[in-house]
């Protein structure tokens, strides 16, 4: 074989390069950026349309949103809920909604202490408002599930539906011998805005009964950071010059899979301040007499013709944070993200 090396089948080579007999062909890779592929003249069989297709690899749902906005792709995918409405009536944006098979579950590991009990997960279940988390979070655009094949499938059979009920599920604690509570660690993945709204709700409902909740996702990020920065070639290069494992590490992946943590931590507080506002906005937040910005405004708007200030600074105070959270976000990865100092 042509680009053979040490008898690996050409596996190095076909890891940045493609041989097949499709009607496309990848004629540019920049990893982490964007693959580019072409018509393939030599298909077999009928020609594609398109002679050129682009794959932007775009991580932050706000930058799609911008470049679907100027028309600088033309179609997105992974937009947040509350995008999606503010693109509906924007001149030539078409927004398409339909049935989908994409399901979010909450993942119990039942040998664990407290969840091996099944009344301590009957408890949870009873604990979590799913009504408003299709409401609020998801604002109507998804529906409950009603088991674990979700609707469509011919394997789909409705199985009891837990009501919202927290009352109930501090009964079963206490039948459980857990009425003091305990601790729980849940841990999302960030590629979906929604989830993280959706583990602090959950934080908040298991509060509700006792259950603290500690909500963890970088620990996904930066394991994914490393396994995709571990295949790319300058990491070879080390080892193949005997660097040690950990040299690599400190020295070649580390520097290199810092920059998403520090940016998502410094966006989770701005996202943290708004998540926040918005259940004490809607009554699910800190209640009286815990002041909360959300809160604030919700009890303002009743006054707004005559104190239109009880609204107004807590609004704006959100705002200003807000930003400042994400502004500060988006210098730090233009400073330590070095694909975007370096461009295509």
């Amino acid at each position: 074989m042509e680009h053979e090396v040490n008898g690996d089948w050409d596996q190095d080579w076909l890891a940045e390069h493609t041989v097949g007999t499709g009607p496309f062909y990848a004629a540019e890779w920049i990893h982490g950026m964007r693959l580019v592929l072409k018509r393939n003249d030599n298909y077999w069989g009928k020609p594609a349309k398109l002679a050129q297709v682009e794959l932007r690899y775009v991580p932050e749902p706000e930058d799609l949103r911008m470049l679907l906005e100027k028309g600088e792709i033309d179609i997105a995918e992974k937009l947040a809920v509350d995008q999606i409405q503010a693109l509906k009536g924007v001149p030539g944006i078409r927004v398409f909604e339909g049935p989908s098979f994409s399901c979010h579950y909450i993942y119990l590991n039942c040998q664990r202490p407290y969840l091996n009990d099944v009344r301590v997960r009957r408890a949870i279940s009873y604990a979590i408002d799913y009504e408003g988390i299709v409401d609020y979070i998801w604002q109507g655009t998804a529906v409950r599930m009603e088991g674990p094949v979700p609707i469509g499938f011919a394997e789909h059979i409705p199985v009891y539906q837990y009501p919202y009920d927290p009352d109930r599920a501090k009964a079963l604690l206490k039948e459980a011998g857990y009425e003091k509570g305990f601790t729980l660690r849940i841990m999302h993945s960030p590629v979906v805005p929604e989830w993280r709204q959706m583990a602090i709700v959950v934080q908040q409902n298991l509060a509700d009964i006792g259950v603290k909740v500690e909500v963890e996702s970088y620990a996904r990020v930066t394991r994914g950071q490393v396994l995709s920065i571990r295949e790319i070639d300058f990491v070879a290069a080390a080892r193949a010059a005997g660097a040690s494992s950990t040299r690599i590490m400190l020295r070649h992946i580390l520097p290199n899979c810092i920059f998403p943590v520090v940016v998502q931590a410094t966006l989770d507080l701005g996202e943290v301040v708004l998540t926040a506002a918005t259940l004490s906005f809607i009554g699910f937040g800190a209640q009286p007499p815990t002041p909360g910005w959300g809160a604030m405004v919700s009890v303002g708007r009743n006054f707004l013709r005559d104190y239109w200030w009880y609204t107004t600074f807590p609004g704006l105070a959100i705002l200003i944070t807000v930003m400042g959270f994400n502004l500060l976000g988006d210098a730090v990865r233009d400073i330590l993200d070095p694909r975007l100092r370096r461009g295509p």
